[in-house]
């Protein structure tokens, strides 16, 4: 009994030590953090089984043990909702979400200690979880799972919340455009990105002192550190020297403070090379454009839309006689003349929509109120959104230019005229020349006639006539020879104010009485060499013209005065030889020349006259006249008010006089052998019939060959040869030396329908005897051949 009562006694012990140890059990698995459970597996699972199929009898395990934490784990508030239920109605095996966790479990030998394991919940979330677990093998087969797993959600967010930071932080890092590092208070660096790895090295761990090129560059660092230490954000330059490189860094440093207290300094390295660079190259461009604007050779300005002007370089300031400060805020038409004052307007008013000009002739006046001709041209300059801020417009001065275009189609118009004339001249000396060949018929047999008729006579009257008229012809052809040059005038040293005079003294006792001449100073006395009877007849013909332009009256007007010419050529008279001039100017008060005859004044032939009025030949002859002065004649003429002729002509510094020879007006007999050499038919004619009624033996030939045959057999018979000096084939002067080379004393007597090969009649050598012209009369010939044979002769 008593052994029964100490049995019992001593159950009970056990089983309230059972029930004290069970409920110490359940109040550590309810008040742990950790949930804890267990799994029975009936039938347990063989271990030997492949571990995927290991994997998938594990989830038939059967929950036997849990506390409350792990039951609200599984969705229920108490253990007593979950205990008894299979681990695949808890979790589910379709989603396979604890397979990896399962297949650790196995290969690790039944143990796991904080294997990872994530859930997702039905609204997507994620929950993960820290699991530990020992599995009950006997005799081969898996019989029970304890184990425990704790919640490490919150945990394990933080820990992705942390990771995302960090990767946002360095693709932030990555992606700054510029070297980013970051330095603790005890200078070392503990951050750098990519871009300044690449351009710096890893510098992580290192000091400035292991980093900079120079102590220059580190005392700078230092500083610059220290104050951002003491809490400045410091922001400066640093020019660096590699390989002969120049590189130029913008460094910036910031402190990361907490109060007081600085936990590390940021600092960024920008590369402003480039930068710097395009600023020299601007400055270098902006210098480079203010030299050439300022220093151009052409007129510059820089204008603002409103015609304001900004800037006008040196070269418009000097045109313009103006500095600076009285150009600039000044509006740009100001500088321009009345008449382009317009024109101006109408630029800067379609300037916004063209912003371009080109080549705008525009006339420009100066302060001191001279007139230049320029061409304009301009060029917009627009800011990034195309909107124009000013223009920059260029002048070029093209005065000279233009008045050299005009000289230049005046000088090309006076060579056309001079060509024409010339042209005219030479178609006048051959008319001339063939007139008086002709004329020679007609004057040489009226003068026989005379010399064979007594004075009374009907045929000596009607052989006088025949004459006259033949002699009014031949002064006809003597205006044509002048006007062609074919003579020269006389070099004798006159006083120009004499000749006016003279001819002033004739006008006076011939011209209409409503005219009033008004005579040159008379202290204007001005030599000059010349022939003064064609300068009589140059003023002269100009008085006439003047005179004839006013019918109703007027002012006859003459003026003497000196020019020097000192241009080549002269402005005042294109093409006059620089030299001292005496200039004589006939003006009248007539209606003026009109315009469209001016450039044919001087055409011999051409008048404005009525009929009857004159031949065209006085204004042709004095320009000839002149112009074999050494002169020029010019005028200037102005509609209802009149026109002024002026003579320019070479002052003389010495000069020749005129030779004087004794002339009969008797016919002078002889005797002899004359050669008579002439290509015309009727002059040979004539001149044979006009020789032997002289009394002389006469030889013909048509040419100078012909002549050379007859005198090479009868030259000692021949006593003078009349030579015509213009001949087809041989000329005369050709004839001329072969004669003298055969018989240097041969003696001829040159003859031509042209002047005189020299206006003083002066012999060209001593072979030449005299010069007699074409059409002469039979008192003409005699007197010349007995000149030229130089013996006594018996007059009639």
């Amino acid at each position: 009994m008593a052994r029964k009562t100490q049995e019992a006694t001593n159950l009970h012990r056990e089983s309230e030590a059972l029930r004290r140890s069970e409920e110490r059990s359940r109040a550590l698995l309810e008040h742990t953090s950790e949930s804890v459970f267990c799994y029975e597996y009936d039938p347990p699972i063989p271990t030997d089984l492949p571990v995927a199929r290991q994997v998938e009898m594990l989830y038939e395990g059967v929950l036997v043990e849990c506390n409350d934490h792990c039951a609200r784990s599984y969705g229920s508030s108490h253990a007593a909702e979950v205990i008894g239920k299979r681990l695949a109605e808890l979790f589910g095996t379709s989603s396979g979400r604890l397979d990896a966790l399962f297949e650790a479990f196995v290969t690790g030998g039944y143990q796991m200690r904080d294997g990872e394991g994530e859930e997702v919940l039905p609204d997507g979330s994620r929950r993960y979880f820290l699991n530990s677990a020992h599995g009950v093998v006997q005799n081969g087969k898996l019989r029970q799972v304890w184990g425990a797993f704790r919640d490490i959600t919150a945990i394990k967010s933080s820990e992705l919340a942390s990771r995302e930071r960090e990767a946002l932080l360095g693709a932030i890092l990555e992606c700054i455009p510029f070297d980013f590092f970051a330095l603790d208070p005890n200078g070392r660096y503990v951050l750098q990105n990519s871009r300044c790895r690449a351009n710096w090295g890893p510098i992580i761990g290192k000091h400035p002192a292991d980093v900079a090129w120079s102590p220059d560059v580190l005392d700078l660092w230092e500083h610059n550190n220290q104050r951002a230490i003491d809490g400045e954000i410091v922001d400066c330059e640093i020019t660096m020297e590699t390989a002969g490189e120049t590189r130029h860094f913008r460094n910036i440093v910031a402190p990361a403070r907490e109060g007081d207290r600085t936990h590390c300094i940021f600092g960024v390295n920008i590369d402003i090379t480039s930068e710097r660079t395009a600023e020299a190259m601007l400055r270098n461009s902006e210098e480079r454009f203010r030299l050439f604007f300022e220093h151009a050779p052409v007129y510059c300005y820089m204008v603002a839309p409103d015609g304001t002007m900004l800037a006008a370089n040196a070269a418009a300031r000097a045109c313009l006689g103006c500095a600076e400060e009285e150009l600039v805020g000044r509006h740009v038409g100001t500088i321009y003349a009345e008449e382009s004052q317009q024109r101006i307007a109408a630029l800067l008013e379609r300037w916004p929509h063209t912003s371009d000009l080109r080549d705008e002739e525009l006339v420009i006046v100066t302060k001191d109120g001279q007139r230049r001709q320029v061409l304009l041209s301009a060029t917009a300059i627009r800011d990034d959104r195309g909107e124009i801020q000013s223009s920059i417009s260029v002048q070029i001065d093209v005065t000279e230019r233009r008045q050299a275009a005009a000289e230049k189609a005046t000088l090309q118009e006076q060579l056309i005229h001079a060509q024409k004339m010339e042209a005219i001249g030479t178609l006048a000396g051959g008319l001339a020349h063939d007139l008086n060949n002709s004329l020679m018929g007609v004057v040489g047999l009226a003068s026989v006639m005379k010399l064979r008729s007594s004075p009374d006579s009907p045929t000596a009257r009607d052989a006088e006539i025949i004459e006259k008229a033949g002699r009014r012809a031949f002064e006809m052809t003597e205006q044509l020879l002048g006007f062609a040059r074919k003579s020269k005038p006389l070099a004798r040293r006159i006083d120009l104010l004499n000749t006016v005079g003279r001819v002033v003294a004739i006008l006076k006792h011939t011209i209409p009485k409503n005219i009033e001449i008004r005579s040159p100073d008379p202290q204007t006395s001005l030599a000059i060499s010349g022939d003064p009877g064609q300068l009589e007849q140059v003023i002269m013909n100009l008085a006439v013209n003047a005179r004839d332009a006013m019918p109703d009256g007027g002012v006859l007007g003459f003026t003497l005065e000196e020019l020097t010419v000192s241009q080549q050529p002269s402005r005042t008279v294109p093409g006059l030889a620089p030299g001292r001039y005496a200039v004589v100017a006939v003006s009248d008060q007539g209606g003026g020349i009109p315009e469209g005859v001016r450039s044919r004044v001087f055409e011999p032939f051409f008048t404005t006259k009525d009929a009857g009025r004159g031949t065209g030949m006085g204004l042709a002859m004095a320009y000839s006249i002149v112009r074999d002065h050494g002169g020029a004649l010019a005028f200037e003429s102005t509609p209802d008010v009149g026109t002024v002729f002026r003579v320019f002509l070479p002052i003389a510094e010495g000069g020749a006089t005129q030779r004087s020879e004794k002339t009969t007006d008797h016919a002078l007999f002889g005797s002899g052998t004359i050669l008579l050499v002439d290509d015309e038919e009727i002059v040979r004619e004539v001149a044979e019939r006009m020789l032997k009624v002289l009394g002389y033996e006469v030889l013909l030939a048509e040419s100078g060959e012909q002549a050379l045959e007859i005198y090479s057999t009868q030259s000692q018979k021949v006593d003078l040869i009349v030579l015509d000096m213009m001949m087809p084939g041989m000329s005369g002067q050709d004839c001329f030396r072969e004669l003298t080379a055969r018989n240097p004393g041969v003696r001829i007597l040159f003859s031509s329908g042209n002047a005189p090969p020299d206006a003083s009649h002066q012999p060209c050598s001593e072979n030449c005897v005299g010069f007699i012209q074409k059409p002469y009369t039979i008192k003409v010939l005699s007197q010349a051949i007995a000149t030229a044979i130089g013996e006594n002769a018996e007059v009639e």
